[in-house]
């Protein structure tokens, strides 16, 4: 059996800020399609893929077999692709692996309810070590059918989150990117079953990346544009006053930087 070291330091930006470790079972794909999906387009960059053979994620058997050693104390899965009914036993039996050798275990999803009582289920002796990370980027279910169109809808997701509250698991949300004009919808609506905290994050190079993944209309450049009016530095500066004094909120370091929150590294 094929022994694969995962751990890498990096810079705490994207998935490094909400764990040490990630990790996936995928050679590439999705099956959301997600018009800005940063995954899609590093393989169109970074690997020469047409967006059009993206569609669907393709698991790769040697990770899903693999050892999975211990890199540090937190590791989240999955960081390129999603949880999907189709592939519901492999990340069973990946989830199971990482829940077997490390002490907290992130699990990120556009959350499929199917999905989600199914690791309920099988894990329910390891609600002190495993925290669900749901993304919930709108309240709108028009705009989450625009920007992520065959990810399930904002009304599932959030039966998901109750769910797993309901079940005593930690849950979070991360609403990254965010596709409202402010996320106070989004807390307003999540607030109630979220246990642990709240992550807010701007879209990262939308509209370089809506382009790459093949979304060259003119809709989808108008929405980035808006997007980008919404998320300036100064309306950025609103909702940061506005929130900076709420617990449970966490900003991203797109967010933090553009505030002078941090020292970019």
């Amino acid at each position: 059996m094929t022994n694969i070291n995962y751990g890498k330091k990096k810079r705490l930006t994207g998935f490094n800020e909400l764990a040490e470790v990630k990790m996936n079972i995928s050679k590439y794909g999705c099956d959301y399609k997600c018009r800005y999906c940063f995954n899609t387009s590093l393989c169109v960059w970074g690997r020469g893929f047409d967006p059009a053979d993206l569609d669907v994620t393709v698991i790769d058997r040697e990770k899903l077999n693999a050892l999975v050693e211990l890199k540090g104390d937190t590791v989240i899965y999955p960081n390129t692709h999603d949880i999907t009914p189709k592939h519901l036993e492999a990340h069973l039996l990946f989830i199971g692996k990482l829940l077997a050798v490390y002490p907290k275990v992130t699990v990120i999803s556009k959350p499929n309810l199917v999905c989600i009582r199914a690791i309920c289920e099988a894990f329910p002796e390891h609600k002190d070590k495993l925290t669900f990370l749901f993304t919930i980027g709108t309240v709108d279910d028009k705009v989450r059918e625009f920007w992520e169109p065959y990810a399930p809808g904002i009304p599932e997701r959030v039966k998901c989150l109750k769910l797993a509250h309901d079940l005593g698991f930690k849950t979070s949300v991360i609403s990254e990117p965010l596709l409202d004009e402010t996320p106070d919808g989004v807390l307003q609506m999540v607030k109630p079953y979220v246990s642990d905290v709240i992550w807010i994050g701007k879209g990262n190079m939308m509209m370089q990346r809506v382009s790459c993944n093949g979304h060259k209309d003119p809709e989808t450049k108008a929405r980035v544009k808006q997007l980008e009016v919404w998320h300036s530095k100064a309306n950025l500066e609103v909702i940061y006053q506005r929130l900076k004094d709420d617990p449970q909120i966490r900003w991203k370091e797109n967010i933090q930087t553009i505030l002078g929150l941090r020292q970019p590294k």
